[in-house]
């Protein structure tokens, strides 16, 4: 599971060593605060909560509303591996130009979302032809060793 970060960006090495993980990033950035969107709901850290969170207390996600908090394990949050909103916008365009670039397919029509599950990254396009009104879905499933495309 990914964990997104409502920032343009977060530090990508520390002391020569990549800034992967949530762990990563705390230890990075020990006086920082942080909001971030996890699977599980929203987070918001002080620095205090960082270095609380970093010994092991578990932190409270919510669904962007005050009084919805669950506690989510330390060790949960920790191991969340970053992504960007740029990374995001980033592959969305790359996959919307790609398609434009085809000329049966309506450019206006394009759709896209990206999802991030578990080591993959999910695609989900959809579209229309050129003098068609049915629209056409195409999944894509990024893996680490592995591309599998679905259409539907």
């Amino acid at each position: 599971m990914s964990t997104e970060f409502y920032c343009e960006e977060f530090p990508t090495e520390q002391n020569g060593k990549p800034v992967q993980t949530l762990k990563d990033l705390l230890e990075a950035c020990p006086e920082d605060s942080f909001h971030f969107m996890t699977p599980v709901g929203y987070v918001d850290l002080t620095a205090q909560d960082a270095g609380q969170l970093r010994q092991g207390a578990a932190m409270p996600a919510h669904a962007g509303e005050s009084g919805w908090e669950i506690p989510i394990p330390a060790e949960k949050l920790l191991q969340q591996e970053l992504v960007s909103v740029l990374t995001r916008l980033e592959i969305t365009q790359r996959v919307r130009l790609k398609l434009q670039k085809r000329e049966v397919i309506l450019p206006e029509s394009i759709e896209i979302s990206i999802a991030f599950e578990d080591d993959a990254v999910v695609l989900h396009c959809s579209f229309r032809f050129a003098e068609e009104d049915e629209r056409h879905e195409l999944d894509v499933i990024i893996g680490a060793v592995s591309v599998e495309v679905i259409s539907e």
